[in-house]
Order: structure tokens, then sequence, then C-alpha cells
């Protein structure tokens, strides 16, 4: 089972709750992230940051799609994200 968390240092880290270890980090915002929630099915993760962009990355590969020069922060964009999915 996965477990995710932001950071002020700008790193989405994906925690193995049975290890307990990180099993993987996305790397892409430019300030700290203060928003992350997966998708339901668990395999995209949705942060926003203080950098103005929210995200959406593909655990699998990392990658993201990247929405920019949003002017609040992202915890309603969150709720969103998991309504949709």
């Amino acid at each position: 089972m996965l477990n995710h968390k932001g950071s002020l240092d700008r790193v989405i880290r994906l925690w193995d709750t049975d290890t307990a270890k990180c099993s993987k980090q996305l790397i892409g915002h430019k300030d700290s992230v203060y928003s992350v929630a997966f998708n339901s099915d668990g395999t995209q993760v949705v942060s926003g940051s203080l950098d103005t962009t929210c995200r959406i990355w593909d655990i699998q590969s990392g990658k993201c799609k990247v929405f920019n020069g949003h002017k609040v922060r992202h915890t309603l964009i969150l709720y969103l994200f998991l309504l949709m999915t």
C-alpha cells in the first residue's frame, strides 16, 4: 500500500506503508508542495504548490501534466480532482 507526502523541499514522496520506505520521489515543483491526493484507482497523484502550478502525476512513469498560472492555493483543486476520478 502506498501513502504520500508533500513537502517544503518541493518533492512528493510516495511511501510503501508495509516497509516504511520511500518507493518513489516525484520532482518538478519549484516551491513548497502543500496539497497531494491520489485518484480513486491509485494510478495518479495530483499536487498543488506555492509555485502556482497544479500537476497530475502518473505514478508508474513519474511524468506529470502541468497546469500553470493559478493565483490561489490548491486545496480546492484536490477536492475537485477526487470527485472527477
